[in-house]
């Protein structure tokens, strides 16, 4: 699916949601995450793939040797979701376990060189849609780089909530 039937979707989602200024920034955030998760979840669902899996193994590629607390603030999973699903991966051969070096009580958890492979495929399944994104960015005018660091600052609570005091 293209990013424009990805948009188009959305309209169908909210029809009665007012068009120009009227419309409020998060809602059209929430309406958007929504319909891109979809999205995204559809495509790796075909690879057998949850979206918390995508995430998890994504987090870990980019940053090996990664904490359960850090996983979890890098992907919003948490708990037993995110015990199940590492283990999951564990499971499966793409990840594994081990002891920190600096805190032995601490378990890491790493990519495996089939964990690198499997998200290697995963990306290339997901290039699609990243590229539809990229389309659409680059006709808008926008630019790619500030996008991200303005969806960053967003995931990131305390960002939010100092908004909120001033």
């Amino acid at each position: 699916m293209v990013i424009s039937e990805i948009l188009g979707q959305q309209s169908k989602m909210s029809p009665a949601t007012p068009s120009g200024e009227d419309v409020a920034l998060v809602t059209v955030l929430v309406h958007t995450t929504k319909v891109f998760s979809a999205q995204a979840a559809e495509i790796l669902g075909k690879q057998g793939f949850t979206l918390d899996e995508w995430m998890v193994l994504d987090t870990i590629q980019h940053s090996d040797g990664s904490s359960m607390s850090q996983i979890s603030a890098a992907t919003g999973c948490s708990g037993a979701s995110l015990t199940r699903t590492v283990d999951k991966l564990v499971t499966g051969a793409l990840a594994y376990r081990e002891a920190s070096q600096m805190d032995r009580r601490k378990v890491e958890v790493f990519l495996s060189n089939r964990g690198a492979e499997v998200h290697r495929q995963l990306s290339n399944h997901l290039l699609h849609l990243e590229s539809s994104v990229d389309n659409l960015i680059s006709h808008s005018g926008l630019d790619r780089e500030a996008l991200v660091r303005f969806l960053r600052a967003l995931h990131n609570p305390d960002h939010l909530l100092t908004g909120l005091d001033g």
